[in-house]
C-alpha cells in the first residue's frame, strides 16, 4: 500500500576494531562505520549470554581465534535480533554454521536470528 512504512527489523551489526598497524585509510573507514551506528542501541551482556556463547563455541566447532563469533551469535539470539549481518562467511554467515546454530537453539529452546551478509539482507 502506498505510504505504508516497511516494518522495522532488529539487526545486530558487528564491527571490528582497528588493529595497530592498520593503514590510515582503514582507520578512517572504521571511524565512518562507528559514526553510522552511533545511534544504535547497545545490547546487554549478562551471564546467560556468556553461557550461551560457550554452548555455541562447543557446538559450532570453530577455532579458538573465532571464539568472539560465538559471542556475537549469542548476543543476537538472547536479545531476539531479527538479523545478524556479517561478511564472515567462514564462521558466522555459512550454511554449516547456520544449521548447527538452528539445531543448538532448538535443543536449548532459544530463538534463532537470520544470519546473512548485508547484500543478502538487501534482497529481503
Amino acid at each position: 500500500m502506498v505510504g505504508e512504512r516497511a516494518p522495522r527489523s532488529r539487526v545486530l551489526c558487528l564491527t571490528v576494531c582497528h588493529r595497530r598497524g592498520d593503514t590510515r585509510k582503514r582507520r578512517v573507514r572504521f571511524a565512518c562505520r562507528l559514526e553510522a551506528i552511533a545511534d544504535f542501541s547497545v545490547l546487554e551482556v549478562n551471564e546467560e549470554v556468556e553461557a550461551l556463547a560457550r554452548e555455541y563455541f562447543a557446538a559450532l566447532k570453530i577455532p579458538e581465534k573465532a571464539k568472539i563469533d560465538a559471542f556475537h551469535l549469542a548476543v543476537a539470539a538472547w536479545h531476539r535480533m531479527d538479523y545478524v549481518l556479517s561478511w564472515n562467511c567462514k564462521h558466522i554467515a555459512s550454511g554449516r554454521v547456520q544449521k548447527m546454530l538452528q539445531d543448538t537453539n532448538a535443543r536449548l529452546g532459544v530463538y534463532t536470528p537470520i544470519v546473512c551478509t548485508p547484500e543478502e539482507l538487501m534482497e529481503v
